[in-house]
């Protein structure tokens, strides 16, 4: 399986429409995949700025639990 991680939002477009499977912490579709098989190519949003981003109202996709913190509102931190 390649493992894509696009940096910009133009090359995350490109990687899904190459056919990369979008994943993000993949613990249960990790499972799934030794299951019933692995994808050729997988995406993840790690290094992409725009899915990372914190702010007030703003949670990026890519942010992991332990980053979040009092930059974001209190709902999204619940």
């Amino acid at each position: 399986m390649l493992l894509r991680l696009p940096t910009s939002v133009s090359e995350a477009q490109e990687c899904l429409a190459e056919g990369a499977v979008p994943i993000g912490g993949a613990t249960l579709v990790w499972a799934t995949w030794q299951r019933d098989g692995f994808p050729e190519q997988a995406m993840s949003l790690r290094d992409l700025p725009e899915a990372n981003v914190m702010g007030p109202g703003a949670l990026g996709a890519a942010v992991v639990l332990d980053r979040i913190d009092d930059r974001t509102s209190e709902v999204l931190r619940g």
